[in-house]
């Protein structure tokens, strides 16, 4: 009885020293087909996470690019009631007609206080809503900070203080210059350059001028 269980014993440690020997030879066998695949392909399996690395602050900075176009600054709005003036509604209209669905929300600049910002938001919201009868109307955010610029009536007057003026020009004075400061040698060999272009006439004109000149 003994003998018996040595045997089966060792029977079945053979057997499981059989197949871990196979499945080591499989595995091996895989990863060597694996890495002959990688090696050949290279870098392709590996760019991926670099490129979107190297691409993810560019669409932060778009992101902030049209938050920035798309903000309602003080000068969009009535300084008495908070409801948006001609201007305003301008700038809401040309949002929502010209911004990208991906990138299509109205930001407005907070006021003085929360009521202000309350009115502003009210006012943008009725206009949005008026000019968007069909589909899913764009968010109306609040931000605290805009664009640097200037407002509206402000370009106008500095416009209107632009003054053209008109100089009639009677007489011009200039110096040629054909390598006038250059030795006989390096003229000579100018013009004979410039000769050369038998097709381009203003090669030969100047090389008439530099000869005429030397």
């Amino acid at each position: 009885m003994k003998r018996r269980y040595a045997v089966a014993a060792l029977t079945g440690v053979l057997a499981v020293t059989s197949a871990a020997s196979a499945n080591w030879f499989t595995n091996f066998c895989k990863n060597v087909h694996r890495d002959y695949r990688r090696n050949n392909c290279w870098p392709e399996p590996f760019v991926y996470d670099d490129r979107e690395a190297v691409k993810a602050p560019f669409g932060v900075m778009v992101a902030k690019g049209w938050r920035s176009q798309n903000t309602l600054m003080d000068h969009h709005f009535s300084l008495e009631n908070g409801e948006l003036n001609d201007a305003g509604r301008q700038k809401v209209r040309s949002i929502l007609l010209n911004t990208p669905p991906a990138h299509r929300a109205v930001y407005v600049l907070r006021g003085a206080n929360a009521d202000a910002t309350a009115a502003r938001v009210d006012a943008v919201q009725e206009v949005v809503v008026a000019m968007s009868p069909q589909g899913d109307l764009p968010p109306v955010l609040e931000v605290d900070t805009g664009p640097h610029g200037w407002p509206a009536d402000y370009i106008d007057t500095m416009l209107r203080a632009i003054v053209g003026i008109e100089i009639e020009v009677t007489s011009l004075v200039g110096k040629w210059k054909v390598s006038q400061n250059r030795s006989v040698a390096d003229r000579t060999g100018v013009a004979a350059g410039l000769a050369t272009r038998a097709g381009d006439a203003q090669a030969q004109a100047m090389a008439a001028e530099v000869r005429a000149r030397s």
